[in-house]
C-alpha cells in the first residue's frame, strides 16, 4: 500500500502520477477553495536607494505599514522571495514598534523553535518569511497573508495563502506586485535555471501574471484560482470573495 498526498497538485500532474505509478488508486480530493479568505491584488513601489541602505529599508516599511495597519495587531505573515528582503522589512517594521520577526533559511533550528513558541504565545504580530517558512506550524488565527512580489507559480501562492484563516474566520490573502520589478526577477530566475526548466518556469510565471491581471480587470480572483486547479466555484460560496466581487477595495500599497 502506498499513500501519496499533495496540497496543490494540478489535474494534469495528478493524471500523470496515476497513469505512470499507481494501479487502480483510491483518490480522495479536497477543494482548494478557502471561502473565508478574501483574495486581493495591489501594486507596491519597489525599494528605492542602495540595497541595504536606510532609504531601501524604509521604502519596504512604508508599503507594508499601509497593509498591516488595518489589522490592529492581529497575526500576519508577509512572504518575500529573498532573505535579505525579509530581514530588511523586519528591521523596518520593528522600528515602528510592531512585534516582528524574520523567519528565513538562515535561521537555525533553535531559532525556529523559539519563533514557533513565540507565535503560539501571541508574542509576534508580523512574521517576515521566505518560502523556507513552513516547518509544520499550524496556527488557526493568522488574519492576513501578504506576498511581496509575484510568486513563481500558483501552487506556491496557494500554499502561502493557506496559512490564513484556518479557524474559519474572515482573513485576507494579498499579492503586492510591481510589474517592472517582478518581470526583472523572473528574468533573473530564468537565467539561473537549466534549459529543461525554463519553459515550465515561464509558463508558471505567465499563469501568475494572468491571475494578477484578472483582479485588475474586474474578474473574480477566486474563480480563476479554483478553475486553475480543475474545480468549479460554488455559487455564493465565499463570505468575502475578492476585490473584484465587492465594493471594498483594499488600499493600494503604492499610495
Amino acid at each position: 500500500m502506498v499513500l501519496t498526498k499533495d496540497a496543490t497538485l494540478l489535474p494534469k500532474d495528478e493524471k500523470l502520477i496515476i497513469e505512470e505509478f499507481l494501479h487502480n488508486p483510491c483518490v480522495v480530493r479536497m477543494s482548494v477553495d478557502r471561502p473565508n479568505v478574501r483574495l486581493e491584488i495591489s501594486h507596491y513601489s519597489p525599494p528605492s536607494g542602495l540595497e541595504g541602505s536606510m532609504d531601501w529599508v524604509e521604502s519596504w516599511s512604508e508599503a507594508i505599514k499601509r497593509i498591516i495597519g488595518t489589522f490592529n495587531g492581529q497575526l500576519a505573515i508577509v512572504y518575500f522571495s529573498y532573505a535579505r528582503e525579509a530581514n530588511a522589512a523586519c528591521s523596518a517594521i520593528s522600528s515602528l514598534g510592531v512585534k516582528a520577526v524574520a523567519f528565513t533559511g538562515e535561521c537555525s533550528s533553535l531559532d525556529k523553535n523559539h519563533i514557533h513558541a513565540a507565535m503560539r504565545n501571541g508574542e509576534i504580530e508580523i512574521l517576515c518569511a521566505t518560502t523556507a517558512y513552513g516547518c509544520g506550524l499550524n496556527l488557526p488565527d493568522v488574519r492576513c497573508v501578504v506576498r511581496f512580489g509575484l510568486p513563481k507559480n500558483m501552487s506556491s501562492w496557494m500554499q502561502e495563502q493557506g496559512r490564513a484563516g484556518r479557524d474559519g474566520k474572515p482573513a485576507r490573502a494579498v499579492i503586492l506586485l510591481n510589474e517592472k520589478y517582478d518581470i526583472n526577477r523572473c528574468v533573473f530566475w530564468l537565467d539561473g535555471s537549466s534549459d529543461g526548466d525554463k519553459k515550465s518556469m515561464l509558463t508558471n510565471f505567465v499563469d501568475v501574471l494572468k491571475y494578477a491581471y484578472s483582479g485588475f480587470s474586474g474578474l473574480c480572483l477566486r474563480k480563476f484560482q479554483v478553475e486553475y486547479f480543475g474545480e468549479s466555484l460554488p455559487q455564493g460560496d465565499a463570505q468575502n470573495c475578492c476585490q473584484s466581487c465587492d465594493d471594498q477595495s483594499f488600499q493600494d500599497a503604492s499610495g
